[in-house]
Order: structure tokens, then C-alpha cells, then sequence
């Protein structure tokens, strides 16, 4: 999707993580639906996932990196227990609502909301990265023949920050470089833990490694600039900013005779049409 819903993934894994009466089942973009997960849990349990990621870039020169501007960020809640049939045999499953278990999902989602707001490192971030919180919807997370259980969905729309630029180190004291420097404080005993220390190496050298690009390219991504918009406001600098080996492809030119036909004019053909004009002549 992007860095930016990663990060608030993650974010949102790590304030909860141990906060709730979930405690440690806490699941980060687990794909099993509840009735699957909750086979394998007899406690409170909480995923996390973002279902959807749009935006609205306008004007010519929209940045990519800007273009995700609404997340929605969806918190399941649910309870699973294991139940005696009546042959004996155990089931295990999500168990139908009662006054108990509604007290119990109630106390869960304040809980999830106190984390997110107090969390001194992660909540903090997790505020950080959405921006604005334009809307929190709370649903049922299901029903079988009329009969409601004991899940939960928290849905937080959100206005994210932008995407980092490329090719720039983020600094000690940005937003990136503080989340980065979190993940690498994290605990590398918790085999959990230590998956997201990791992150921390993909994520910088996904916004550092420059891929051969300039610095004029960077500000041009920025602006959402192609080449000729670039080079007109001056962002571009002497010799066109051309990588190696592009200096080819910038001489080959496209003419149309009017007749839908196209002829490719490159330097090689350029004393055949322009007698005097191509590259052996003269200067």
C-alpha cells in the first residue's frame, strides 16, 4: 500500500500489544477471519488491518508520494472460549453475546483507545502518522441466523501523513527517523519484537537508497513534476540533470508527416535530412 500505512500498522500492533486484556494476541494484517483465529485462542484477542487506502490527488503536478491521503484502519475485537457439547466433545468458537461478554468488549475498546492515546512511544507515533482522525465507526464483527457474538470492529478513518521523499536520510529527529530509531530499541529477545527491529533496516533503505537518482529528481518527485515542468522552473541543472546513458534517448526525435506515419530522427540520420548539421559536421 504505502510506507506510511505500514508504519501506522505497526504502530498500532506495538501500543497494543500487552495493554489490553487481550495481553500478547495481538495479530498485525492476519488474513484468517475471527472464526479461524478464534480456534486457535481461548482469551480476548485483537487483529489489525487496513482495509482500504485512497485519495484524491489534484492539479498536474500531484505528487505519487502524496496521493494516499484517507486510510481506514480496522481493530477487530472478539472473545473466543471453548464450550463442552453435548457428546462431550469440546468446541471452540466465538461465543454469542451475553451482559458479561458485552461488558467485556466494552472495557477492550476503551482500552484500545487509552493505549492509542497514552502510549508514550508508539501511541505517540501512531498519532504522529494519521495526521487527523476524520471519523471511528464501532460494528458487531458478526452474526450467524440472527444470533449476535462477541466481536468487535473499531474503524478509525484516517488522513495520513505523506509518504517520505526518496533518496533522503531521514534525520535523527524527523517522524521517520524517530520510528526507525523506536524499532531498533526494541527488545531482539521477543522473536516477535525482533521482526520489527528488521523493519527498521527495510524501511530506511527503502526511503535512502537514491537508485541513481539526483537531487533535482528528488524535488521533482516532490512536486510531482515530469522532466519538461521541471526543467522549465529551473529545478533541473546545466546538461539537463541526464544520468548516465540517458543523453541517447533525449536525441532521438519523433516526427509526424501528417499522414499518421512516424519517423524516428536520431543523431545518425540528422546529415541525411540537414545536410551539413549532423554530428560529423563541422562546428
Amino acid at each position: 500500500m504505502s510506507l506510511v500505512a505500514l508504519a501506522i500498522r505497526a504502530c498500532t500492533y506495538l501500543a497494543l500489544r500487552g495493554a489490553t486484556w487481550a495481553g500478547d494476541c495481538v495479530y498485525e494484517s492476519k488474513l484468517e477471519p475471527i472464526d479461524v483465529i478464534v480456534q486457535a485462542e481461548t482469551q480476548p484477542f485483537i487483529t489489525i488491518a487496513i482495509d482500504e487506502a485512497s485519495g484524491e490527488p489534484k492539479g498536474h503536478g500531484a505528487s505519487l508520494l502524496a496521493a494516499v491521503d484517507r486510510l481506514l484502519l480496522v481493530i477487530e475485537i472478539a472473545v473466543g472460549v471453548r464450550a463442552l457439547a453435548e457428546d462431550g466433545s469440546t468446541i471452540i468458537g466465538v461465543p454469542p453475546t451475553d451482559r458479561g461478554l458485552e461488558w467485556t468488549m466494552d472495557i477492550l475498546v476503551r482500552q484500545v483507545m487509552r493505549a492509542l492515546s497514552t502510549n508514550p512511544t508508539w501511541g505517540d507515533l501512531w498519532r504522529r502518522f494519521r495526521m487527523e482522525l476524520n471519523g471511528i465507526r464501532l460494528l458487531r464483527g458478526g452474526a450467524v441466523d440472527g444470533e449476535r457474538y462477541a466481536a468487535r470492529q473499531i474503524v478509525f478513518d484516517l488522513h495520513p501523513v505523506s509518504d517520505p521523499d526518496v533518496g533522503i536520510i531521514p534525520a535523527s529527529g524527523s517522524l521517520w527517523g524517530t520510528f526507525i530509531a523506536a524499532l531498533r530499541g526494541l527488545d531482539a529477545a521477543d522473536p516477535e519484537l525482533a521482526e520489527y527491529r528488521a523493519l527498521a533496516d527495510l524501511i530506511e533503505a527503502e526511503i535512502a537508497e537514491p537508485h541513481g537518482i539526483g537531487s533535482w529528481q528528488i524535488v521533482a518527485a516532490r512536486l510531482g513534476l515530469a522532466r519538461q515542468s521541471a526543467r522549465a522552473l529551473g529545478i533541473v541543472p546545466e546538461g539537463d540533470g541526464m544520468l548516465d546513458g540517458e543523453a541517447a534517448l533525449v536525441a532521438v526525435v519523433e516526427m509526424d508527416h501528417g499522414g499518421g506515419a512516424i519517423v524516428v530522427v536520431d543523431e545518425a540520420r540528422t546529415d541525411e535530412i540537414w545536410p551539413g548539421h549532423g554530428p560529423e559536421a563541422p562546428q
